[in-house]
């Protein structure tokens, strides 16, 4: 991460420090699994066993997909000590990191009939603390979290529940729902016990939060692991997730859990998130400093709000506005995690201070698409893959961030990161760009057509053993009904849009 001026200092004891817990009295089976015995595959042996996207006339596109999954497959490991499952690594440093391991899981459940990515997540379940408390930092060597529990920088962001959905979106396993339902059910409990003020919002900092140098501190030095005592948007907005997906599971599960608590946080928190972090002048939420008032810099932070399904209708179009506004977050390579009206805002991308970062991006465009704003996300997903593509062109590789303004790697940014940029031409492409969403959980393929040429893709992993082939025949025009070939489909139907059009095309 960014290097700051911020001390660490390792210290050693002669005796041991008393450490105190307060039990959480859910089960983790996590803590008790066997450790994983098999063999790593290697991407020259799997590469035919890939979903295998085709699109008339961008063969580059497509040589870049594949070298995301080289990359990605030459970063997964076998469990070390104190692990159980078998990863992939953000290959940054020695440790293994919790957001950027949960997106990385968002791109690698395409491939999770060759290498369970998914069970990268069960190194962070099964050192959960008995509290709850789970670290963001895991060490490869030992297994241990790198912080204590009580460090401001500990942990975050909240999002295992959501992407766990997404998993079950996909695959439809109950089972694997069942077994991590108590465990994401505890730290975010934890999370609400020692990360909130008294009035119930959530504080964080710019480690725990995960963009590091975003300036939403008042501190001189920009000390990355100091709260500021200020209320923090994204925070906020992660837990209402987190509960929303909790209560989505528990209904699923058809469980007698009481989980009343997390019911009533949703509601209060969205209404405290409404009336205290939302500028009706401006028409965008932002974080609360320690005396209430607004902290005037804009952030991607506060699109968490839509995926989160916090924002009204009406607040969701004035921040869909902004991504659309050449002055704001519409720049050349979408979507800056500072839009250009904000005064720290840097062409290069300096990190989080209008760098663009593939995980942000997908948050984007997966909130967007709830609430229908499918051709905006077909433009910034299209936008954003022909920059990294281009940029691929020029250096052979992926970059851990990109330029805003041009196509060039951020700056500061590290290459071959595979790493949560497998999201831009694995995910934004099958789902954004040729418009294919996977959705078990109804028996459906929902497929948004915007591309003229031939296009589709071979062996989608769909639910449990079951793999497809869609197709697209060439259109003259937008206006011309998709030809559309669906193979391989043995149970649900594909709905097909295209220019405001709706129709069924395949149903079992």
């Amino acid at each position: 991460m960014m290097k700051t001026k911020a001390h660490i200092i390792e210290r050693t004891y002669e005796e041991p420090l008393l450490d105190i817990f307060i039990p959480s009295k859910l089960e983790n089976i996590f803590k008790t699994m066997l450790k994983e015995d098999t063999e790593i595959p290697r991407f020259n042996d799997i590469k035919m066993n890939l979903p295998r996207p085709f699109w008339d006339g961008h063969d580059d596109v497509i040589e870049l997909y594949y070298k995301a999954w080289e990359i990605a497959f030459g970063n997964l490991k076998k469990c070390g000590a104190g692990a159980v499952s078998n990863f992939i690594d953000a290959a940054f440093n020695e440790y293994i990191f919790l957001w950027d391991s949960a997106f990385m899981t968002l791109f690698g459940r395409y491939a999770d009939h060759i290498f369970c990515f998914q069970n990268t997540l069960n190194n962070f379940y099964c050192t959960q603390e008995e509290d709850g408390f789970i670290g963001r930092e895991i060490s490869k060597a030992s297994g241990k979290p790198r912080y204590h529990r009580f460090d401001p920088v500990s942990t975050g962001c909240n999002i295992f529940a959501w992407v766990e959905m997404i998993y079950y979106k996909q695959f439809k396993n109950k089972e694997r729902l069942k077994n991590i339902f108590p465990v994401i059910l505890a730290y975010h409990r934890w999370l609400k016990m020692h990360r909130t003020w008294k009035d119930g919002s959530y504080w964080s900092c710019g480690w725990a939060c995960g963009m590091d140098n975003q300036l939403r501190v008042s501190k001189e030095e920009y000390d990355y692991s100091f709260h500021d005592h200020r209320t923090w948007t994204d925070m906020c907005m992660q837990q209402v997730l987190s509960g929303k997906m909790l209560i989505q599971m528990k209904d699923i599960l058809n469980i007698d859990e009481d989980i009343s608590d997390i019911e009533l946080e949703c509601k209060q928190l969205t209404e405290f998130i409404n009336k205290n972090l939302w500028d009706n002048e401006t028409g965008f939420y932002y974080d609360a400093l320690r005396n209430g008032d607004l902290d005037k810099n804009k952030s991607i932070g506060a699109y968490w709000a839509i995926i989160a399904e916090v924002a009204s209708e009406e607040q969701v179009e004035q921040l869909v506005n902004k991504l659309k506004d050449k002055t704001e977050f519409m720049t050349q390579n979408p979507i800056p995690t500072m839009p250009k009206s904000n005064p720290h805002f840097n062409e290069e991308g300096q990190y989080w201070r209008g760098g663009v970062w593939a995980p942000t991006n997908y948050m984007v465009l997966k909130g967007i698409e709830i609430y229908g704003y499918n051709d905006l996300a077909f433009k910034i997903a299209s936008l954003h893959l022909e920059s990294v593509n281009n940029v691929h062109k020029k250096t052979g590789t992926l970059w851990e961030n990109y330029c805003p303004t041009k196509d060039e790697r951020g700056n500061p940014s590290k290459p071959n990161f595979i790493g949560w940029s497998g999201l831009s031409p694995i995910s934004m492409l099958i789902e954004f760009v040729l418009g294919i969403k996977i959705d078990c959980e109804n028996n459906q393929i929902l497929w948004h057509i915007n591309l003229l040429e031939e296009h589709g893709i071979c062996n989608l992993p769909y639910m449990e053993n079951n793999f497809i082939t869609l197709k697209c025949e060439a259109r003259n025009n937008l206006n011309d009904e998709p030809k559309v070939s669906v193979t391989g489909l043995k149970d649900g139907k594909v709905i097909i849009f295209w220019n405001g059009n709706e129709k069924i095309i395949f149903d079992t």
